[in-house]
């Protein structure tokens, strides 16, 4: 038999009157297609006490039900209900039965004509009662606290458990502490143990929040809330900035800088640490930035320290027993900057022990001619190495901008610690008045000494001899000095 029954069974009532009879046909089958539908009503494991299930169902105007307690069948036609309005809801009251107790609701529906569903194709739902609530998950761990993590705090804690079924998933809210508002309600985190749940909440630096956890079984018991843990979000960190990328050398600082989203308040000396190729790690400290956005960290290289791979700086910021925005040392952890320091360019920062820097010191000039007209460099510290030094002049305003207008070379003897040379000694050019023009220093040349490896940077050119007598020799130099005839200048633009 289908929903209803697919046969149509016929009944033949026979009155033998005469030579004639009467035949009456009584429908048995219901009506093809009808079907109920339960709302609301429970399956699997499940804490309802009382029943409120919504019945509908397509060719049914009304219904009947048994609800089985333990053991049962639906296909049994006995222990159902009278007939009910096929929008009336079962309601029933099943509080008394014990934890563990199994149920089975069957429902079958009714036809216009008064036709009863087959018994054995009733509508039903399964559950097991279970009120017994999962334990509490475990102490909170808040992760880092800051560093593009503001208003996403990292958390973790231990599992719950339940004694019936299993945990089908852990909820966070996080309330603020000062006046327990709840700024983000019950939010599911699926079976994971740690758990980001906020997103764009906008929520404040410098204030208190706390964030607790609890867990959800099969049932729908929720368990305890977890001891609270306390949360301060901190402005995140922006940007990490670099030093100019070139070859630094004793005396000389390397600086990273910290850019916040907020003015930050820093106590103590809180430090980066930076890993060097000679010597390993080595720390910049904390030396500039209370109560301003961009925080410096320095390193001012002794003698002896070099790097020609690149520094490499840590992930995190240690607070080194310091603070920042004045937060309880007990959650001013660490500082996570990994996304931050991977997305700079470290591999070009060198440091080298035997570096001479080569700078302008003047820049002088007062004939539209250049006839008097010096530039000076200074060499620090001195090297010990003679060597010449190729330079060019470049026009800035004039239509051979880009282009030499001069290019030779000065003789820098041994142990000088600077050079000065006439511009106008590499010929004779009819320089602009109120024009501007600079000077480029160019690899240093050291003839047969040995092969050069030339880097150039926006800032800075320098040069490493790797072979020969001055191996191990490192020049840098400004790359860029302009002047202006006969007008005020800046020598070290």
């Amino acid at each position: 038999m289908g929903v209803f029954g697919h046969l149509i069974a016929f009944l033949f009532v026979i009155s033998l009157s005469g030579c004639s009879f009467t035949l009456a046909i009584k429908d048995l089958a219901g009506i093809a297609g009808a079907s109920i539908t339960l709302s609301n009503a429970p399956s699997g494991f499940s804490n309802v006490s009382n029943l409120n299930v919504g019945v509908t169902g397509t060719g049914s105007v009304s219904y009947k039900y048994k609800l089985i307690i333990g053991a049962g069948t639906c296909a049994d036609g006995s222990g159902y209900s009278s007939v009910i309005p096929i929008a009336s809801p079962i309601t029933d009251d099943i509080s008394a039965a014990a934890e563990g107790t199994s149920f089975i609701l069957c429902v079958v529906g009714i036809n216009s004509a008064g036709t009863v569903q087959d018994f054995g194709a009733a509508t039903s739902t399964t559950w097991i009662k279970d009120t017994v609530a999962p334990t509490g998950v475990g102490a909170i761990t808040i992760g880092a606290v800051i560093g593009n993590i503001a208003n996403s705090p990292d958390f973790s804690f231990t599992a719950a458990t339940d004694v019936t079924t299993s945990v089908l998933r852990y909820e966070a809210q996080i309330i603020r502490t000062s006046d327990s508002a709840v700024m983000q309600t019950w939010t599911s985190l699926g079976l994971a143990i740690a758990g980001d749940i906020v997103s764009g909440l906008n929520l404040a630096f410098q204030t208190q929040y706390q964030i607790q956890v609890r867990a959800v079984d099969d049932a729908g018991n929720t368990g305890a809330i977890s001891t609270s843990a306390n949360w301060y979000p901190h402005p995140r960190v922006t940007r990490v900035s670099l030093p100019g990328q070139r070859v630094y050398g004793p005396g000389q600082p390397i600086t990273v800088i910290l850019t916040f989203e907020e003015e930050i308040a820093v106590t103590g000396t809180p430090q980066i640490i930076m890993t060097l190729d000679s010597v390993g790690p080595v720390t910049l400290d904390y030396v500039n930035g209370n109560n301003t956005k961009q925080i410096d960290f320095q390193y001012n290289i002794p003698g002896g320290v070099s790097d020609f791979t690149g520094i490499t700086l840590d992930n995190t910021i240690s607070l080194n027993g310091g603070t920042l925005n004045d937060f309880p040392a007990a959650v001013s952890s660490d500082l996570d900057l990994t996304s931050l320091v991977a997305s700079v360019n470290t591999n070009s920062v060198w440091i080298d022990d035997n570096l001479h820097v080569l700078s302008f010191a003047t820049l002088a000039n007062t004939d539209p001619n250049l006839a008097s007209s010096s530039v000076t460099v200074n060499i620090n510290p001195p090297a010990p190495y003679s060597f010449t030094l190729p330079y060019h002049v470049f026009g800035e305003e004039v239509s051979n901008a880009g282009t030499h207008i001069i290019s030779t070379f000065v003789n820098v003897p041994a142990n000088a610690a600077s050079v000065t040379f006439n511009i106008s000694d590499a010929g004779a050019f009819a320089f602009s008045q109120n024009t501007a023009y600079h000077v480029d220093l160019d690899t240093p040349a050291y003839g047969t000494n040995g092969a050069l490896l030339l880097a150039s940077h926006a800032q800075y050119d320098y040069v490493r001899l790797t072979t020969g007598s001055t191996s191990g020799v490192t020049y840098a130099m400004h790359a860029l000095s302009r002047f202006f005839v006969n007008r005020t200048f800046d020598a070290n633009i």
